[in-house]
């Protein structure tokens, strides 16, 4: 069984492609809401049915500025399942969609599947893996926080249609005063979809390279054990 509806968001565009797998496995159409440059709301036409371009954000806007907007397009869509990353401006804007839309919520989401009452059942794993808990949502809008690698890449049938949708930030009290790059390279494992791990065995660090090299080709982060 599939869902009429999903629709997807994240702050991060890299993270839509793996949303919308999840959105086109689940229901029938699918839907990507996007807040950045047209370039990239296009680069996202092959992976959903609609790509919702929300504009480039506002100078000293906070990301979490548009969750009016995205509540909006979660309406008019008529989706009752929405799709974010778990990184941590995500997973701000979900509890706020939560509250907005009276969804229930789902974190850390995966196996993913729709049963035949239509409601939303999932998996995730609690006490650090040693145990995996089993999880329904019968609201009427569920929102997913979705694990990484948690579905197997699925395109529409065809290239979706951009729409641009008016988006103002909300006052929140809380504005953008700068950002800067940090010099040493950080790496977000809880998103990584796929992780290389080594540990002291290896050595040293130039023995790294031939590692790094076989991560990259998977695709994967590189982490290692304390």
């Amino acid at each position: 069984m599939k869902l009429q509806k999903a629709l997807v968001f994240s702050t991060d565009a890299a993270n839509i492609p793996g949303l919308c797998s999840g959105a086109n496995t689940l229901a029938e159409r699918s839907a990507a809401v996007l807040l950045g440059t047209r370039a990239a709301a296009e680069a996202l036409l092959p992976n959903a049915d609609k790509v919702i371009w929300l504009g480039e954000r506002a100078e000293g806007a906070m990301a979490e500025s548009y969750t009016g907007a995205i509540e909006r397009a979660v309406r008019a869509e008529g989706a009752t399942l929405v799709l974010v990353s778990g990184g941590t401006r995500d997973r701000c804007i979900a509890a706020k969609l939560a509250v907005r839309l009276n969804a229930g919520v789902i974190a850390d989401a995966g196996a993913v599947r729709v049963a035949e009452d239509g409601a939303i059942e999932a998996r995730r794993n609690v006490f650090g893996g040693a145990a995996e808990a089993e999880l329904k949502s019968r609201a009427a809008i569920t929102i997913l926080i979705v694990a990484s690698g948690a579905f197997d890449d699925c395109l529409p049938a065809q290239p979706g249609v951009l729409e641009q949708a008016q988006a103002e930030p909300e006052q929140t009290g809380v504005t953008l005063v700068s950002t800067a790059a940090k010099q040493e390279e950080a790496v977000d494992i809880a998103v990584a979809r796929r992780i290389v791990g080594v540990g002291r065995g290896v050595g040293s660090q130039e023995k790294l390279a031939g590692v790094e090299t076989f991560a990259a080709k998977l695709g994967a982060e590189l982490g290692c054990t304390r």
